[in-house]
């Protein structure tokens, strides 16, 4: 803007402009140039270089709409400083300022990668629809070690396994925090991987189990959370569908089942083909096509269980709860619900669903 100020406000009140400039910065050093400048063609000068990147970001605008709603945003970088360091990496490389392109790739495998929830928050509030967690994963694919694949591609296969040997490491932690986290937070300072715990984690959970009832309305769906961390939310649910007279069924198979996103957001692609297809097949079976809907106690596997098949019904606990469960247990209150014919509580079960 500095060459057409003059013009815009006339010779007299910008030579005023220029006196106050003067009074309160002598030396020139706030902003110089952004306002008052001699120089005409400042504004065709040292323009801001954009180069392109990666297909899932290059339409960034560098806006920052997205920085608010980042979980990293105070550990490490937003999804804008992410995108800004891909692109000084890439003008660096073309400058050929390889000191500068060594500190970016150093720094940026943590900064950039490791620490980024890829939950797609971001995308919520891009103005033009960018998920900065689709570059993040395709990084962590092409990062990450032969091996560690390998391992995450077994896990898809034997993920019953997995879940009890992840939940008895935490009830073990639980019984020794002390010395867990001692010997955690000691291999964290060789690699940021290894997970950070405190002296106050809980114990961790059950094998998940099935449920049969071939008359069941709903699939219920537990998250592996549960049998890795804890907590009590299956059987809770559980208990409110019996209050409510609201049928459910559980996969025989649910201990090895997942919604695949462990794997997609680590970027391991063969492990999330691999669990995908076999938790789509079981589903399947278990929703008569499509047909029932499933009840998700997380919001995460919500989101991962609806992208394996776009045709599921996928709801989560909480707005199940809201939408049938309380519903149901109002009209079971006053008394009305045994007065009902049975066929006619099913209808109402699958209307209010």
């Amino acid at each position: 803007m500095a060459p057409f100020v003059r013009r815009q406000y006339g010779e007299e009140i910008y030579a005023i402009m220029r006196e106050i400039k003067a009074i309160f910065d002598p030396r020139n050093i706030l902003n110089p140039g952004i306002m008052i400048s001699d120089d005409s063609e400042l504004h065709v000068k040292n323009l801001k270089s954009v180069p392109s990147i990666e297909k899932e970001v290059d339409r960034c605008v560098e806006c920052g709409y997205c920085e608010p709603v980042c979980p990293s945003k105070n550990i490490t970088l937003t999804p804008r400083q992410r995108i800004v360091l891909r692109r000084e990496l890439v003008s660096a490389q073309q400058r050929g300022d390889v000191k500068l392109q060594r500190e970016i790739e150093r720094d940026y495998s943590y900064d950039g990668v490791d620490t980024c929830a890829v939950d797609g928050m971001c995308q919520v509030a891009c103005p033009v629809l960018i998920n900065t967690g689709d570059l993040v994963r395709r990084l962590r694919d092409e990062q990450a070690a032969v091996g560690e694949k390998a391992v995450w591609t077994l896990l898809s296969k034997q993920w019953s396994y997995g879940t009890q040997l992840l939940g008895s490491l935490i009830s073990l932690a639980h019984k020794v925090p002390t010395l867990s986290a001692l010997v955690l937070n000691s291999l964290r300072k060789i690699s940021a991987k290894v997970p950070l715990i405190n002296t106050e984690i809980i114990s961790g959970g059950k094998a998940r189990t099935g449920l049969r009832n071939p008359h069941a309305t709903v699939v219920y769906f537990p998250s592996c959370t549960s049998s890795i961390f804890g907590g009590s939310t299956p059987d809770a649910f559980l208990e409110l569908c019996q209050k409510a007279g609201v049928t459910v069924k559980i996969p025989k198979e649910i201990a090895g089942a997942c919604c695949g996103t462990p794997w997609k957001s680590k970027g391991m692609n063969d492990g999330y083909r691999s669990m995908r297809a076999q938790t789509g097949e079981l589903l399947n079976k278990l929703t008569k096509d499509g047909a029932l809907p499933i009840v998700s106690d997380s919001s995460s596997c919500t989101q991962g269980l609806g992208e394996i098949n776009s045709e599921y019904k996928v709801i989560d606990v909480v707005t199940f709860t809201l939408t049938t469960l309380v519903p149901a247990l109002k009209l079971r209150k006053i008394g009305l619900w045994r007065s009902i014919p049975p066929a006619l509580q099913l209808s109402l079960e699958l209307t209010m669903i």
